[in-house]
This record gives structure tokens, sequence and C-alpha cells, in this order.
């Protein structure tokens, strides 16, 4: 991978490098960081490694770090704010009680580095990866110290290998108000963690666990694609749309806006959605939607299925195969190569059309059936406690 390379080649520059990071060599460093010019000059311009050293609760403000590699660094309490890094390494790093503000990250590695109750605000990293980051909190007197994440930006970053967010308390790791473009997460475990009031651009998920709500109320995730992921009875609360595919094992649930988008579950998925316009549904075993329009649902060949739909108008559903239909409301919704078992709910429709439908049990309404201006064409119920509106 392109970050091994460049640590080889850090590597390779330490043998020839001839000031080491000693007692000397760190102290004017540090100095150094009170004049920002000078350092820029003397340190910042020019490949530095640091390798296992504790970095104080210094302020780092206003430099550029080129071609650094930190190994092994203990960061406590240090604070960057306004620092530059381009093409630089963290790697096997802790930040412990730091406050990141303000940074620039360009093709920017972080490598197994651990987070504890750091502050990692108003951030832009482009380019690079995070790769195998933990976080943990810590507890002292009457206060627990966490990590926050928020206002920061990632574009074209790769996220990978994260683990899962462990706190003994089960305080939630929220990304609040993060901004991911052109963004790719992989193999990652999203537990205990809370993507809040983000938003994800043109961005890919793939082969994540996705546990615990990750995407929470007030996120937003457009021209983007979920394939192979894992969702461990996730509630994704997040509003979806502009051609957002979204390929799963387990079940899809959101009580935010799916819009846009194409849902195709792998294995026994079911879906749940609050409210959803212009959305596109392949291959599920069970559905439940509050609120819809311009829907398209097609297969889903499962005896023991229900599909509940409340209010839901310009759609359409074909080739289904399922235990029991039911439906409040609808208006120009278009039902065709459908068989089931069981018809109930309200049954109130109007300009639908029902073409090669088979009802093979019983039809419950709860009220009387209204059905103006629809259309029946090769209907066929079962149930003769009734006059049907198609017979």
């Amino acid at each position: 991978m392109m970050h091994r390379k460049r640590q080889f080649g850090f590597l390779a520059f330490a043998i020839l490098l001839t000031s080491c990071v000693g007692g000397f060599y760190m102290d004017d460093l540090q100095t150094s960081l009170h004049e920002p010019v000078v350092f820029q000059k003397k340190y910042g311009n020019n490949k530095r490694i640091i390798a296992g050293s504790t970095l104080p609760a210094t302020l780092w403000s206003g430099v550029t770090l080129k071609g650094w590699l930190f190994k092994q660094v203990h960061f406590q309490g240090t604070q960057w704010k306004g620092v530059t890094v381009i093409d630089g390494v963290f790697d096997g790093c802790t930040f412990d009680s730091v406050v990141f503000e303000q940074n620039k990250f360009i093709n920017t590695e972080f490598i197994n580095n651990h987070l504890i109750s750091s502050n990692w605000n108003h951030n832009q990293f482009h380019g690079g990866t995070w790769e195998g980051m933990t976080v943990a909190t810590v507890e002292i007197p009457e206060e627990i110290l966490t990590t926050t994440f928020a206002h920061n930006s990632f574009d074209s970053v790769a996220i990978t290998h994260l683990l899962p967010f462990q706190d003994l308390h089960n305080h939630p790791l929220d990304w609040d108000s993060c901004q991911f473009h052109f963004c790719h997460f992989e193999k990652n475990i999203l537990q205990n963690i809370y993507f809040r009031n983000s938003t994800f651009t043109h961005s890919v998920f793939t082969g994540n666990i996705l546990n615990s709500s990750v995407f929470s109320v007030g996120t937003i995730i457009r021209n983007s694609t979920l394939q192979n992921n894992l969702l461990n009875e996730s509630n994704l609360n997040a509003t979806w749309y502009d051609s957002t595919h979204i390929t799963t094992w387990g079940n899809f649930s959101s009580n935010g806006k799916v819009s846009y988008s194409t849902i195709s579950p792998i294995g026994n998925g079911s879906i749940t959605i609050e409210d959803a316009d212009h959305l596109q549904l392949k291959h599920i075993n069970s559905l439940k939607i509050a609120h819809a329009h311009h829907i398209e649902v097609n297969g889903i060949e499962d005896k023991d299925a229900t599909v509940s739909l409340g209010s839901i108008n310009h759609s359409t559903f074909q080739n289904l195969h399922i235990k029991t239909l039911q439906f409040d409301s609808l208006e120009d919704v278009r039902f065709e190569k459908v068989v089931v078992d069981r018809l109930q709910g309200k049954l109130s429709c109007t300009r639908c059309t029902f073409l090669d439908v088979q009802i093979k049990g019983k039809i419950t309404p709860q009220d009387s059936i209204r059905m103006p201006d629809c259309k029946f064409e090769n209907v066929h119920a079962q149930d003769s406690s009734a006059i049907w509106p198609w017979n």
C-alpha cells in the first residue's frame, strides 16, 4: 500500500540523518516553535523522524511539516492549532488529552494510532488514510473525559480497519457535523460510533459492520454506495438521496428520509422506512413504509413476508409472492403479478391498478373498502365473504 512504501522511504532517510532525536534536538525544536519562521527554515521544510518520544503539552501553531514521520510518539496534552502536515505519517502514536484544531493534513497517513480523551475539531484532511484507529475514554472523580470529533472535513480519504469504540459506561463516540467527500470506508467495525449531523457525498462503504444507529438524525448521504455491509439491527436515521446505492447484509431501518436511492439487501433483509421519495427496492424479504411517493418495488419472494404500506402514491409493486399485504391509503399505485395469502388494513385506494393479482386467503378491511377510479384486470380472491370491488 502507499503508506507502507512511504514508511520505507522514511526509514531509509533515517540512516542518512545526522541529527538524531536527542535531548538537545528536541529542546531546540520546541524552543523554535515560539518563532514559526525560524522553525520553518530549520525544521519544517525538511523531512524529520520523531520516534519513541513523548511530546509534552506544548503549542504547535502556524507551522508546516513536510514529510515528517511520527513513529510511536506519545502526544501528551499537546496542542496543534493551524498546523499544516504534507506527506506525513503518524504510525502507532498515542494522542492523550490533545487538542487538534484548524489543522490541515494533506496526503497524510494515520496508522494504528490510539486516541485518549482528545479533541479534534475544525481540521481538514485531504487524501491519505486513517487505518486501525482505536479510541478510549478516561474517568476521573466526578468526570469522564471523552474524545470529540466535530466540524472536520475529509476529502478523498480512505478510512479502514477502525476498531469498536470501547467505553465501560457506554458513551458513544460522536463524529459531529463532519463532511466526507469521495471517501472510502472499508472493513471497519463502527460500533458505538455515531455520525451526527454529518454529510457524505460520493463516498463508498464496503465490508463494514454498522451497529447502534451509526448514522444519526441530521446526517445526509448523497451520491454514495453502501455495498456488502453487515447491518446488525441498525437504525440508519440519515437522509439518503441523489443516486445512493445500498447493498447490505441484514436489515435496513431509517427514520430519516430516503430519496433517489436504490436498496438491495442480501440474505434475509427487511426494510423499514419512515419517509421515501423516488426509491427503488430490489430483492427484499419484507417491507414497511409509512409515507412514500414514486417508489418501485420489484421482487419479494417470501411466503412469510409482510408488506405494510401507509400513505403511498405514484408507485409500483410487482413480482410479489408474500404472506400479507397491508395498506392504508394509496393513490396512483400499480400492483402487478402479486400473490398474497392475506389482504388487510384500511384498504383505501384511488386511481390504482391491480393486474394479475391473486388473494389466496382472508380479506380483512378495517372499514368498508374504498377504491374509486381503480382498474382491475385478472384479479382473483378466494375469500367470498363479501362482494369485492373487482368482482
